[in-house]
Order: C-alpha cells, then sequence, then structure tokens
C-alpha cells in the first residue's frame, strides 16, 4: 500500500531547508541528505531519516517542475517581447491551456497512487478540486470567448458608423451606403 514518502513527513523548516540545499550546485544530493538528517536529530526528531533515494526522487521531481515553470515562462515572455504585452485574449487562452496542462499533470500523478483508507480522504479532495478547477476554466474561456465576440461586433458596429457617416458626407445613394454597412457588419445587403 501506498504511504507518505520521507520528504513530505519533513517539518516545513527541515523541507525548506532541503529545498535550499538542493539549489546550491556546489551540495551534492548525499551532503543535502545528511545535513537534513542532522537538522531533524538537532530538532529532536530521531524517527524519520531520510535516504539518498528518496532526496533523488524529490530532486528530480522539483527540478522538473521548475523546468515546466521557466518553459511557461519563456511562452509569456515570448508574447510580451512580441507584442509589447500579451493581448488579453491571448493571455487568457495561454493561462487556460496552463491550468489543463497542470490538471492533466496532477490527474497522471493521482492516478499512480495506490488508494488505502490513509490517502484516500486527501485523494478524493484533490480529485473534487481538480474538477472544479477544470469546470471553472471551461467557464472562464467560454466567457472570454463571448467577450471578444461582443468586443468584435461592437468595433464592426462603430466601423460600420463611421463608413456611413463619411459615404453620406461623400454623397453616396442610400443603397451604396447601406451596401458598405453590411458588408462591415457581415450580414446581407438590405437586411
Amino acid at each position: 500500500m501506498g504511504r507518505i514518502s520521507s520528504i513530505d513527513r519533513l517539518p516545513a523548516e527541515a523541507r525548506s531547508a532541503l529545498q535550499g540545499w538542493l539549489a546550491e550546485p556546489g551540495i551534492t544530493q548525499q551532503e543535502a541528505k545528511d545535513r537534513v538528517n542532522d537538522l531533524l536529530a538537532d530538532m529532536g526528531i530521531h524517527d524519520l531519516q531520510l535516504t539518498r533515494s528518496a532526496v533523488n526522487r524529490y530532486d528530480i521531481r522539483m527540478r522538473e517542475v521548475g523546468q515546466r515553470l521557466r518553459e511557461r515562462h519563456e511562452v509569456a515572455e515570448m508574447w510580451i517581447g512580441k507584442f509589447g504585452r500579451m493581448p488579453a485574449g491571448q493571455l487568457g487562452q495561454l493561462i487556460i491551456q496552463m491550468v489543463h496542462g497542470l490538471a492533466f499533470d496532477a490527474g497522471v500523478q493521482l492516478s499512480e497512487l495506490e488508494m488505502d483508507a490513509e490517502n484516500m480522504p486527501g485523494t478524493v479532495k484533490m480529485l473534487k478540486e481538480l474538477a472544479i478547477t477544470i469546470e471553472r476554466t471551461e467557464r472562464a474561456a467560454s466567457l472570454n470567448a463571448e467577450r471578444e465576440a461582443e468586443i468584435r461586433r461592437e468595433e464592426r458596429e462603430a466601423a460600420a458608423g463611421a463608413a456611413e457617416t463619411i459615404a453620406r458626407q461623400g454623397g453616396m445613394s442610400k443603397d451604396t451606403v447601406e451596401a458598405i454597412k453590411a458588408s462591415i457588419l457581415g450580414v446581407p445587403s438590405g437586411s
């Protein structure tokens, strides 16, 4: 049956120290493990000792998470560099895609867990939160698409109004003005 990893059982202070030591290029995983075990002993925690394999798995997992975050940051930076700032609709779509990616990753990790009485409540809670997150991002995507369509409609109406005013001032016939408006609005002429 699945058990909580020794890393997950670390007190917050010890986990934070481990993360800092693993981030230091001059400190090996073995040294980080030894330092955490010494820190645990200093804290009076003698029933918890990290193994080299636990530290290695944790380090690999944290580096993968860091790499994914860096990649997502680079994509955002590319948009910012290209457009000066990311257009709101595209930023929203990027965020939604990122949340979907994170939800997928979390779902894969949850599917790999062995269920037992100890981790079942937490897993059910995570699945519920994952479902809520996906539902909210889908709703946000739908609202975002609706808002973008409304903005485009308002822009077309404003352009049609401006074109109508200029065409009438230029002496165009009513039929020609209506045809121009219809073309801008994307509706059949005479509607």
